[in-house]
């Protein structure tokens, strides 16, 4: 994937928006990608090493998990909406 580098670590899908979730653990993100088009629609930046991500259908929200705690991070909005910033979750975040 251009741009990424690095391990990725868990992918999980939106069938029916077509969309894929990328755990990218060595570049710090969570990428989200437009299958039907075959491109990145966004880049949530500032992670921790995430090392999980969870998609629910039912609730159109993605979750993620980050080291070193590997406890549940907050959900992120729809992706639509996502920002290119990553929620203000200092565990799951560097710095």
């Amino acid at each position: 994937m251009p741009g990424v580098e690095g391990r990725i670590d868990h992918l999980n899908a939106d069938v029916k928006g077509q969309r894929l979730f990328v755990a990218a653990l060595g570049n710090n993100t969570l990428e989200v990608l437009d299958l039907a088009q075959g491109k990145r629609i966004r880049s949530v930046i500032g992670l921790r090493e995430p090392q999980g991500v969870a998609y629910v259908a039912e609730l159109d929200q993605v979750g993620r998990q980050c080291r070193p705690s590997n406890r549940s991070k907050k959900s992120l909005p729809e992706p639509n909406g996502l920002s290119t910033k990553a929620p203000s979750n200092a565990h799951c975040r560097d710095g």
